[in-house]
């Protein structure tokens, strides 16, 4: 019982007599090492300086370690858990963190999921300096421009991912590579389908930084 897993152990047998003993041949057997699997990547919800993070159960795990990692700081934390979810409080305003989970079963580690990244925001951004509209009230994608078949907004939404540190080039007003780069970093740090494309979702969650 109790054996190790992924180790090599080697058996033989002994028999004595008042003569003295004589052994088997030596025998060889491995512990096959068991796979665990790694979680999905982890999604999150941000909440002022709260995170909500939440995980696929992996079969027969007896516990998660969940790892969360201050990009900006020292603000790291590892916590255990055994269910598929946790909160984490006193985040950082103003720090990009990432998270990674990993299953532990019967005491034995498992793969770590992908990262996932995400941002407290800095409350002193809101509201954002050069961001002017009240909202963002149109649909956006590559390839709009300001001034084309009523778009007017592409300028103002490079405005607020630059303010942000998101880096969507000059607020020229052209729906590029680089403003949809930008977008994509912005869903995928708050929780958002990194598609690209400026839908009701995102409009929502730029409109909610923007006027917290």
């Amino acid at each position: 019982n109790n054996l190790e897993q992924g180790e090599q152990y080697v058996w033989w047998i002994e028999a004595c007599n008042d003569d003295g003993c004589t052994e088997s041949d030596y025998y060889g057997f491995e512990i096959e090492a068991v796979q665990i699997p790694a979680p999905n990547t982890p999604t999150v919800s941000v909440n002022g300086t709260t995170v909500g993070i939440a995980w696929g159960i992996v079969s027969g795990a007896d516990e998660y370690q969940v790892r969360l990692y201050d990009e900006n700081g020292s603000d790291n934390r590892t916590e255990r858990k055994t269910n598929n979810s946790i909160a984490f409080t006193g985040l950082s305003a103003g720090h990009r963190y990432k998270v990674r989970v990993r299953a532990i079963v019967n005491g034995t580690y498992g793969e770590y999921s992908p990262y996932k990244y995400f941002d407290i925001q800095d409350a002193e951004l809101c509201p954002l300096r050069h961001f002017t509209n009240n909202q963002i009230s149109e649909y956006l994608q590559k390839g709009y421009r300001d001034g084309t078949n009523g778009v007017t907004q592409v300028a103002e939404l490079q405005n607020f991912l630059n303010e942000l540190g998101y880096n969507a080039g000059i607020a020229d007003g052209i729906f590029g590579n680089g403003t949809e780069s930008a977008v994509i970093g912005y869903q995928s740090a708050n929780g958002l389908s990194a598609d690209g494309k400026v839908g009701s979702n995102t409009r929502n969650k730029i409109n909610s930084t923007r006027c917290n």
